[in-house]
């Protein structure tokens, strides 16, 4: 599965979201930023990282890929611990 989406941006133009592809899943993750944290409005960049998901999905329909969402944090370890968000299956 090769997928590109370029020119994303956010609300803070910091772009929060992670992804990591591995086979027919795609793992996304919310990298928290510091300044971003204290936001009265509550984690803003969440939004960002669904605005992000909608984009993928809709992406993916366009093309004929055909999946679903699904809560299945893969365990992932990575420098400053992004949160799991979500995991988007290739339907086969």
């Amino acid at each position: 599965m090769n997928i590109s989406v370029k020119d994303l941006s956010s609300a803070g133009n910091r772009q929060p979201w992670r992804v990591v592809v591995c086979g027919d899943k795609v793992h996304f993750y919310e990298k928290k930023t510091k300044a971003m944290q204290n936001n009265p409005l509550g984690d803003i960049q969440k939004v960002d990282v669904g605005i992000a998901l909608a984009h993928f999905d809709l992406t993916l329909k366009e093309t004929g890929i055909v999946g679903s969402f699904v809560v299945e944090d893969p365990g992932l370890e990575a420098d400053g611990q992004p949160e799991y968000i979500v995991t988007y299956e290739v339907n086969r």
